[in-house]
């Protein structure tokens, strides 16, 4: 943890954009946390539950898109300043639509905020790309992982906690306040270190699109890790706050109470902050290289929400989640770093946009069908079908690896 510190206090431009992800980041989760607390107040009818979840997830995969192509072409700095400021002002449709009493408004905060979480990732990690050594990635990767937990506690739980009290107005002017100011600090890390944020030079052959074909086998094997991470976890985790609602107890904390759902929630947030504490970033590339690492911890996760899944025991239950998160964990830690290692400053950028939209895509169709086999099955089934894309990302892995000692490679791109 000190070395991360150092790490990170050596690198001042880099640590103050984090900060300014991280802002942007809890602003948009307290918006979404009105969105759906206005949704429940006003009983509105399931299509608003729809349109949201698809306006959650649709604009990030479009936006990324762009991103990816453009990343390496623009100035970071002035793009992402110019997005934050455009996000908090587009705020005004969504407020009008609060004090108006026109929900369909509400929308538009799930609209902007899904647009400009899929624009950030790629200029995200050709910024990591260009700040950070090779040697460097590793303690980076951990470090975006107490951020993405971070965004979650802060604003997620903290929001989901505190909105009865405060009210979807006042979540919508945070969101601004958190848009200003990530914009002020993205500026601010763009003046300390201007190189790192400029446009690169280079013709359309340097700086190109992802091509599958054109990738080695190193690469194919880290790229492929978080989507299929994503199909092996996704329809377990997106039906925990239902197996969290099945206890019908709470949880009594002073004068917080908290439901099983949220609980399980913040449980995952626990095992999301120790995955990182029990991996030593020296020995990353033998966990990157690894086969058997990558299979034991998604086939122990699956394990553990069996016994979520089965088990009449709460604190049974809960234990698990945190165990089962510190596996998948690892696994994400290990994707994320394969991914900025074995990628270029040039290639990174779009790699990483495709990596985000064969996630998403992958989350969201393994969730909406975890939710129809929950509906005529039961849930236990889910963690049986899980298994089948833990055989994927098996046969996926040792190929890769069959096809590395075989010397069948293609040059890094």
């Amino acid at each position: 943890m000190n070395n991360l510190g150092k790490l990170l206090w050596s690198k001042k431009p880099y640590f103050v954009f984090s900060l300014a992800t991280l802002l942007s980041g809890i602003g948009t989760a307290f918006s979404t946390v009105a969105v759906y607390g206005e949704f429940a107040i006003h009983n509105v009818s399931p299509i608003f539950y729809s349109l949201a979840f698809l306006l959650s997830v649709a604009p990030g995969l479009i936006a990324s898109v762009f991103a990816g192509k453009y990343a390496n072409k623009l100035n970071i700095a002035l793009v992402l300043v110019s997005a934050e400021v455009v996000g908090g002002l587009s705020l005004i449709v969504p407020i009008i639509g609060l004090t108006s009493e026109k929900i369909v408004f509400l929308l538009f905060a799930e609209f902007i905020g899904s647009a400009l979480t899929g624009f950030l990732i790629p200029f995200h990690r050709s910024l990591i790309r260009r700040t950070f050594s090779d040697e460097e990635l590793a303690s980076i990767s951990v470090y975006e992982v107490y951020i993405f937990t971070a965004t979650f506690l802060l604003g997620q739980a903290l929001g989901t906690l505190i909105y009865s009290f405060v009210g979807a107005l006042i979540f919508f002017q945070i969101d601004f306040l958190t848009y200003l100011f990530a914009s002020i600090l993205i500026f601010w890390a763009s003046r300390m270190s201007p190189d790192n944020f400029r446009a690169l030079e280079g013709n359309d052959s340097d700086i190109r699109t992802f091509r599958w074909r054109e990738l080695n086998t190193i690469q194919k094997r880290v790229f492929m890790i978080m989507p299929l991470l994503s199909l092996v976890c996704s329809p377990s985790m997106s039906l925990l706050p239902a197996r969290g609602a099945e206890f019908g107890i709470s949880i009594n904390y002073g004068a917080i109470v908290l439901a099983p759902a949220l609980f399980f929630l913040l449980l995952k947030t626990v095992g999301q902050l120790i995955g990182p504490q029990i991996i030593e970033v020296v020995d990353i590339d033998k966990l990157v290289d690894s086969n058997w690492v990558t299979i034991t911890c998604l086939g122990g996760f699956l394990v553990f929400y069996y016994i979520v899944f089965t088990t009449d025991i709460f604190w049974l239950a809960a234990v698990s989640v945190v165990f089962a998160h510190i596996l998948s964990n690892i696994v994400y830690i290990i994707a994320s770093y394969g991914l900025s290692r074995h990628f270029s400053e040039v290639a990174i950028a779009s790699a990483s946009a495709k990596s985000y939209q064969f996630t998403v895509l992958s989350m969201t169709i393994s969730g909406f069908l975890a939710g129809i086999i929950a509906e005529v099955s039961s849930l236990l089934i889910v963690v049986g079908v899980s298994l089948l894309p833990l055989m994927l990302i098996t046969v996926h892995l040792y190929k890769q690896s069959y096809q590395k000692v075989e010397g069948i490679e293609i040059n890094e791109i």
